[in-house]
This record gives structure tokens, sequence and C-alpha cells, in this order.
């Protein structure tokens, strides 16, 4: 199946809560708001570039701090120099009361063949590079209580509901990224249902990226727990982590994966992105690394084909 059918309208948001950035994918030839580089192996140059990265990538190890998340990033930066065309932006719409909850939309110039939302939000050092523009303790301090995030979510489904389409976004069909922070945001958004949406989560599919899904003061309210008494609507999930997360996040997204597996009794789509860290799995997006963003359109098109 050839991805350049694919046209996606998506949001940049900087969250009220959690250090959460939603980026927005709008792209004429791919998933994007980023530039798609198809389901080909990079040329011989652009292959060299993308083992550099990712034998530093496996240089710094199992691990995650500030240092780690810069390192990271520099690896990435020559990998994605080339500037995207054809992106038209209209930044800083409100979606929320907080001056902060500002959402910025783009949009392919050349128009769309196939209608979707797609939403990201990002979470703590992991989204380095432009997509990360706040965090949580400069926005919220120490008011935020455990649904905070998923109520931010929340927020800006409803504003989308309201105000894609004339952007060319399909208010009811909508994809939603979590990654980090951001994942744990989503996945209680999900398995919350007084977080959600009166109809319910209203969107089509959901991807969680090296979620820490059992941390937080209230251990009965973290995404893990809450998955046992909810009823409401599932929905199809991509979950992942990255061969060189630390252990702490491999067995959280583990852990979940297991629990969906036996409530459900049908396991979500998992992926362990094999030469990638906490961060690079983000990073690698728009760029010639393309494994993640082809696993992405490759869960994207099995969900929006079948619905």
């Amino acid at each position: 199946m050839s991805f350049k059918r694919a046209a996606i309208v998506g949001v940049l948001a900087l969250g009220l809560v959690a250090a959460v950035v939603a980026v927005a994918v709008a792209h004429h030839g791919g998933l994007s708001g980023i530039h798609h580089h198809g389901a080909h192996a990079p040329a011989n140059g652009q292959a060299t570039a993308v083992h550099t990265a990712r034998a530093g990538v496996a240089a710094l190890g199992k691990q995650w701090n500030e240092s780690i998340a810069e390192a990271t990033t520099k690896l990435y930066a020559g990998l994605n120099e080339a500037e995207t065309t054809g992106i038209r932006r209209v930044a800083d719409l409100k979606y929320g009361p907080h001056d902060q909850q500002r959402v910025d939309v783009y949009m392919p110039e050349g128009g769309f063949s196939e209608l979707t939302t797609v939403v990201a939000y990002l979470g703590d050092e992991s989204s380095r590079g432009g997509r990360n523009v706040g965090n949580y303790a400069a926005l919220v301090g120490s008011d935020a209580e455990w649904s905070s995030g998923a109520e931010d979510v929340r927020t800006l489904l409803t504003w989308l509901r309201d105000n894609v389409e004339p952007y060319g976004g399909d208010p009811h069909n909508i994809v939603l990224m979590g990654h980090s922070t951001g994942a744990a945001h989503v996945a209680t958004y999900l398995f919350h249902e007084p977080s959600q949406l009166p109809s319910g989560p209203g969107i089509t599919a959901a991807i969680l990226s090296s979620g820490p899904f059992e941390d937080g003061a209230d251990r009965t309210h973290t995404p893990l727990a809450l998955v046992d008494s909810y009823a409401g609507p599932a929905v199809p999930i991509l979950l992942w982590s990255a061969e060189y997360d630390a252990p702490a996040i491999e067995t959280s997204v583990a852990d979940l994966y297991a629990k969906l597996c036996r409530k459900y009794a049908d396991c979500p789509m998992f992926v362990q992105w094999q030469g990638h860290n906490h961060g690079s799995t983000v990073l690698s997006i728009d760029t010639a690394d393309t494994a993640v963003t082809d696993g992405i359109m490759r869960f994207y098109h099995g969900v929006i084909d079948h619905r």
C-alpha cells in the first residue's frame, strides 16, 4: 500500500498539564506535519547517518536524564535538517481557558485525499528539538491532580470536534498519541470514563509510547490501576517501548500490555523499537530513520482501512 495517499491534518498544542505538547501531523505525502520518507531503505549516505545515530544511542545505554536527552537530540539533529515544504501552519489558537492551552494546526497546501486528525502528546525531555515547549513544573507547579492530564486531553478533543473541520481535519476520526509523560495522560483518559467526552473516548485509535503507566503519588489512579475498573468502549492501541528505555519504563509498558491482553482476551499491537532509546523514537520522526514512522503508518492504515 502506498503511503502517498494519506493526508493527515494535525495539531501542535501545549497542554495545561504535564509538559505535554500535542504535535500535529499534516502532510500530503504521508504521516506528518513532518516529512515522511517512505517505506523504503534510505540512500547510502542516509543509511550511514542512521547507523551512526543508532550506534550513538546504543553507547548511551539504558538510561534517561537531561544529559542523555541532550546527547540524543544532537545525534538526530543531522538527520532532521531538511525543511519541510508544502505545509501551512496556523499558530497559537486557544483550545482552553489557560493561557498555555494553545494549539498550532498544520495542513498540507495541496489539499487532502484522506481526512484524519492526529494529535501527539509528548512529555518531559523526550520531545526536544522544537516539539516540547514547556514542562510540568513551570505550568502547574504542585496544584495538578492525577486526572488533570486526562482533563486537558478532553479539553483539546472538545476543541478539535468543534473547530478542526474548517482546517481539513475530520472531527470524528482522531488518532491520539502520547509519549512518555504524555502517554500516561492519554492512557488515563482512555481508562477513566469520568475524564472522557460525554459520548466516550471520541477517538479512532491511540498510540502509547514509552509511558510511566504506574507512576504517581496516588497509586489507585495510575493508568495500570484504572484498566481494572474501566467498563467503557475500547479503542485500538499501538503500544511501544524502546530497546534502550530505562528498565522501569520497559516494565511499565510490559505490564500495561499484559493487563490489556488479559482484560480483552485480545492483545494490542506492541513493538519494542530496536536501536532506540526513550527519546530517539520521537526524534527519528521526520528523518531518514523511518522505522518508527513506517510502524505508525502500518498501524494507522490497519485501523483506518478496517473502519
